[in-house]
């Protein structure tokens, strides 16, 4: 017999940033607490993700062939 318990519980702010999270699995407990949140504008550059994650030829991808 093959049984999962797991549970998760998350603290957020009303536009969706956590603040607190607490996981439990098979008896352990994993949790975090924020303890500071600033917010402020950030560019795009500052988030964006280098190009290269998304080449195929990075990742040694073939093209992608079309669904038929």
């Amino acid at each position: 017999m093959i049984v999962f318990d797991g549970s998760k519980s998350d603290c957020r702010t009303a536009d969706g940033v956590v603040l607190a999270s607490v996981e439990t699995s098979m008896g352990s407990m994993t949790h975090f607490t924020a303890t500071s949140l600033s917010r402020r504008t950030q560019p795009l550059s500052a988030i964006k993700l280098p190009a290269e994650v998304t080449d195929r030829a990075a990742w040694e991808l073939e093209d992608a062939q079309p669904v038929r």
